[in-house]
């Protein structure tokens, strides 16, 4: 289901116009974790993609709007099945960060942590500020801290991110936000390795002069690095999850032709 909406959302701007946007895409997530977690959605869901093609059809403001409210009353029984899960993700990803921060000494980073910690701990807390929060921390502590050398990070920059890669691998691939975390720590783990690290070609017409980084676990699912070549060192084009391989070719072809002539 996730894949089919990916698809029709992908190929029809209506879908990505308010008030439907930011329901299907809250939807998305939902469902991008549920396959992760091997959790079947309610049967109820079962019926979106006739509903999405009745709208497609005859699009209106009140069909929108009618649709939107019908995703947003069955999106949320699938929210509170996932919140357990979700609370023990995200305090797995606080961990990895305290330890980070621990060695750097960033004691104003560990008490902002502690605090989040607290939130999750708060069942009315809600998951997704605290979400945002963990990926301004990632971006806090992906800068060098107060006095490091910056030969000591020479290498972070064998691969560095597309101005786009963000807003594309959201936005056109669908990617979570704590997906999109995971991926930048795999183009980290790709720099630290002085880019000996998973390093395959695209195959395929489509595929044009694309690589990937690919990284898969049985409790988060796997994921997509999409980059190529540029000059001696690498871009890092866009990010998505991975469940169904049609929509992955699409997909391919999607982020070549959009990065084919962007610098």
């Amino acid at each position: 289901l996730w894949s089919r909406i990916a698809a029709i959302r992908a190929a029809n701007e209506t879908i990505r116009q308010p008030p439907l946007a930011a329901e299907v895409r809250e939807l998305q997530n939902l469902l991008s974790r549920a396959a992760e977690l091997e959790i079947s959605a309610p049967p109820p869901l079962a019926d979106l993609l006739s509903k999405l093609s009745e709208h497609l059809h005859h699009p209106s403001e009140s069909s929108a709007e009618s649709l939107s409210s019908w995703i947003q009353e069955q999106r949320d029984p699938l929210r509170v099945l996932l919140r357990g899960p979700r609370s023990k993700e995200l305090s797995q990803e606080l961990s990895v960060l305290a330890s980070q921060a621990r060695l750097e000494e960033r004691a104003e980073t560990l008490d902002a942590i502690s605090r989040l910690r607290a939130q999750i701990a708060d069942p009315g807390s809600d998951l997704d500020a605290i979400d945002k929060a963990v990926s301004q921390l990632q971006s806090l502590l992906a800068e060098p801290p107060d006095g490091m050398e910056a030969g000591l990070r020479v290498h972070e920059e064998l691969m560095r991110f597309h101005p786009d890669f963000d807003r594309f691998s959201t936005e056109e691939l669908g990617i979570r936000a704590d997906a999109l975390r995971r991926a930048r720590r795999l183009v980290k783990l790709f720099n630290l390795s002085g880019g000996q690290r998973d390093r395959k070609r695209l195959k395929g017409e489509g595929a044009r002069d694309l690589f990937e980084l690919r990284h898969r676990t049985t409790s988060v699912g796997g994921l997509r690095v999409f980059y190529r070549r540029e000059g001696t060192s690498w871009l890092a084009l866009a990010a998505m999850s991975k469940y169904d391989d049609r929509q992955q070719q699409e997909a391919i072809e999607r982020v070549a032709r959009a990065f084919s002539k962007t610098p």
